[in-house]
């Protein structure tokens, strides 16, 4: 059994956009499937650039605010509960247009 606190995580950039800021709780060698599992805040106006994964799903959950997940075939607003799955390989980028944080806590699974 292990405990993480959020509070004591170090804050690192995205590799997307490295002003957006996630707090990697589990690291891809701590489970055979999970590559990575985090918390992730996009200040207002903040975005990623579009990439995909060769080899990982990822899921996000908004625990706070609002923002947009694009893909190569449109877009989708997200709030507040909200979950989003993303196949491997399939380019996707996120965004916050709006005034108020966007919060998520997401992972992700080798495919």
């Amino acid at each position: 059994m292990k405990k993480i606190s959020l509070e004591k995580v170090k804050e690192q950039g995205v590799s997307h956009n490295p002003e957006i800021l996630k707090k990697v709780m589990i690291h891809k060698a701590e489970f055979n499937n999970i590559m990575n599992f985090g918390h992730t805040r996009f200040t207002p106006n903040q975005c990623t650039s579009p990439h995909y994964h060769e080899d990982m799903n990822e899921v996000f959950f908004v625990i706070k605010g609002k923002g947009i997940f694009y893909t190569n075939e449109g877009s989708i607003e997200v709030e507040q509960g909200d979950c989003i799955t993303i196949p491997a390989k399939e380019v996707h980028w996120q965004s916050n247009p709006y005034k108020t944080d966007l919060e998520m806590v997401y992972f992700g699974v080798i495919s």
